[in-house]
């Protein structure tokens, strides 16, 4: 009677272990994919970043250009 009371006990812990298992495989996915999507932002950040410098550049770099070619 007491093996049987103590496999019972096993399993339900077992069964407690799967649980926080997945709920702990669960978060750090999806802890996973929120960071993902911090990178991508800050990716498309700098990118966005980049094209207003681009611009910049051009916008006041032809003048230069220009001068020097009539020059």
């Amino acid at each position: 009677m007491e093996i049987m009371k103590l496999q019972l006990v096993l399993k339900e812990s077992l069964s407690k272990c799967h649980e926080l298992d997945e709920i702990i495989s669960k978060e750090k996915d999806e802890n996973e994919e929120d960071e993902e999507g911090k990178i991508a932002a800050k990716i498309k950040e700098i990118e966005e970043e980049d094209l207003e410098y681009q611009r910049f550049i051009r916008i006041n770099n032809f003048p230069i250009f220009f001068s020097a070619v009539k020059n």
